[in-house]
């Protein structure tokens, strides 16, 4: 005969493999959002050397046509590249040159910072909403 205290072992431990065959239920950890310590500056719009983070890259829905009137009257072709602040609207807010290629060409880098305030993005989006952030791209002025 079996004692009693054996069959209560048998018993735990029959339980005890099938829960292991038991699909376990994880849940999935939530991870916490990043913190960054972005400056700013006195406006509230991250400085040019600023890392800000952002799950959708801003992209470019319309850049008019780079215009330079001395390009016009000598002839030739200019680069100008650009540092632009996109707000969370895609509006440029704050553009800077970076570098330039104009062969001495006055007048192309003003054309350069008006050709940016015109241009159109779409704004960086980061969790799930648009936020500011600096784009660097060239403006090419090219005689048709």
């Amino acid at each position: 005969m079996i004692k009693p205290l054996a069959l209560i072992l048998i018993s735990l431990m029959l339980v005890g493999c099938h829960a292991g065959f038991r699909k376990k239920i994880v849940k999935a950890e939530q991870k916490p959002e990043k913190k960054y310590d972005i400056p700013l500056r006195p406006d509230g719009y991250p400085t040019q050397d600023a890392f800000v983070p952002y799950d959708v890259a801003p992209e470019e829905i319309n850049q008019p046509k780079p215009n330079c009137a001395v390009l016009d009257d000598f002839g030739g072709n200019a680069i100008v590249w650009v540092n632009a602040l996109i707000d969370t609207t895609g509006h440029i807010v704050d553009v800077t040159i970076l570098k330039s290629h104009t062969l001495n060409y006055d007048g192309c880098e003003e054309a350069a910072i008006e050709n940016a305030y015109n241009t159109i993005w779409s704004p960086a989006i980061n969790n799930g909403k648009p936020i500011p952030v600096w784009v660097s791209y060239r403006i090419i002025f090219e005689i048709d």
